[in-house]
């Protein structure tokens, strides 16, 4: 096993008082750099690999033109990736929706077009259904797929390759009022409805 990470210290967050959620990442990656962060099966990924994909997949989502406090919507697999799906929207300062993937796709373009997201990284699965619901939602601009090799659609792109054609960036820099994440009520009363979460 890597060396234990200790919890955050004053000096940690500097003059901000906060920092972004990514940042303890971007901490365990420089101080244990080998320690294996995610086992899966027979793979394993270190903390200086898994921050290095964050940190490329974070600069290319901002190269697609996404900007500090867009929405960007999750619908992932339970896999090693989803990991990086959460962490590199938040270290590009983009505010993330996790949608259940179980969800019928009407479902899923409710809750995006309600909380306005312009992006959705989606399991290969994921996209088709929701590209059939896409004039649902006005907002969404860029579908990212985690397996784009049997999706044939304009605008869809393809995640290893925005990671592959991009380079690391830093933690964007946030205040405890800049919005992290949303999560939407399961609607068992009405329609679902957004709960939000800062930073802080």
């Amino acid at each position: 096993p890597g060396p234990v990470v200790s919890p955050a210290t004053a000096s940690d967050f500097g003059q901000r008082g906060m920092v972004n959620l990514s940042y303890y990442l971007t901490r365990a990656a420089r101080r244990a750099p080998d320690a294996t962060a995610i086992c899966h099966g027979d793979e394993r990924l270190d903390y200086a690999s898994l921050n290095d994909r964050v940190g490329r997949l974070a600069d290319g989502l901002r190269r697609l033109g996404l900007q500090p406090g867009d929405r960007i919507g999750l619908i992932v697999d339970t896999e090693p990736r989803s990991l990086e799906c959460l962490l590199a929207p938040l270290r590009a300062g983009l505010t993330i929706v996790p949608v259940n993937n179980r969800l019928h796709p009407a479902e899923h373009a409710y809750m995006l077009d309600d909380c306005g997201a312009r992006a959705v990284l989606c399991s290969a699965p994921r996209v088709a259904p929701l590209l059939g619901v896409r004039d649902r939602i006005p907002t969404l601009e860029y579908f990212i797929a985690m397996d784009r090799a049997s999706i044939d659609e304009a605008g869809v792109h393809d995640y290893e390759e925005l990671i592959e054609q991009s380079a690391p960036m830093s933690d964007m820099p946030v205040t405890g009022d800049t919005l992290a994440w949303i999560f939407f009520t399961s609607g068992t009363t009405g329609h679902p409805k957004g709960a939000m979460h800062t930073h802080r």
